[in-house]
């Protein structure tokens, strides 16, 4: 599998609202695993978290693994009640 490469500023995607996820199927699934594998093979600088815009794609996703030995943690359409 192939990272993704990471999105920089000042990339207009980053700046811009995301969409909600509508349909939970197998691209979502690849887009998931791929960000997960991105984020794990990071190192100059480890990252603990990424979101779907930061790869180039504008849906309200984002992953996050605080060490390795961690399972992922995986949101999809969150929200902030807090």
């Amino acid at each position: 599998m192939k990272p993704f490469k990471l999105v920089t500023a000042p990339n207009e995607i980053l700046n811009k609202p995301v969409r909600k996820v509508e349909r939970f199927d197998r691209d979502l699934k690849r887009l998931v695993k791929r960000m997960i594998f991105t984020l794990q093979v990071q190192d100059d600088p480890p990252g603990v978290g990424l979101a779907a815009n930061q790869v180039g794609v504008d849906l309200a996703v984002f992953v996050m693994q605080k060490d390795p030995s961690e399972k992922p943690f995986v949101a999809v359409n969150p929200k902030i009640i807090k």
